[in-house]
């Protein structure tokens, strides 16, 4: 590993602790947002309508052409794996979100076990 990408390694590293250090002291609720609710809901329609369907098309053609050219179905995977994303990316980004475990009790949310075996500690 040379000095640039430890570097790079780094950067990305204190980026995400200070993002965390920023989420944690909020108490893990961002303050407001409500103002760009109108702008998710219109790129998640775009996402999901007529509009994403059409990038999506576009995409796979592309695909399947560069596919066609350089005789591999990789750039068809790719075509297709963008018409994924664009179809269901937005739902997976809410549920992430939005996601608790609310009305969970603990053993329940232990089941969720992360190979460290907490599971076991709740016995």
């Amino acid at each position: 590993m040379n000095f640039k990408s430890i570097g790079k390694v780094a950067l990305a590293c204190s980026l995400f602790a200070g993002a965390a250090a920023v989420y944690a002291g909020v108490g893990g609720n961002t303050p407001g947002g409500s103002e760009f609710e109108e702008i998710w809901t219109l790129i998640q329609g775009w996402s999901q309508g007529v509009l994403g369907r059409i990038i999506a098309l576009g995409a796979l053609i592309v695909g399947i052409a560069f596919g066609l050219v350089r005789q591999s179905v990789v750039a068809a995977v790719i075509g297709i794996s963008m018409a994924i994303v664009l179809q269901y990316g937005p739902d997976v980004i809410e549920g992430i979100v939005t996601s608790t475990a609310a009305g969970a009790d603990l053993a329940q949310v232990a089941l969720l076990d992360n190979g460290m075996n907490i599971a076991n500690l709740v016995k």
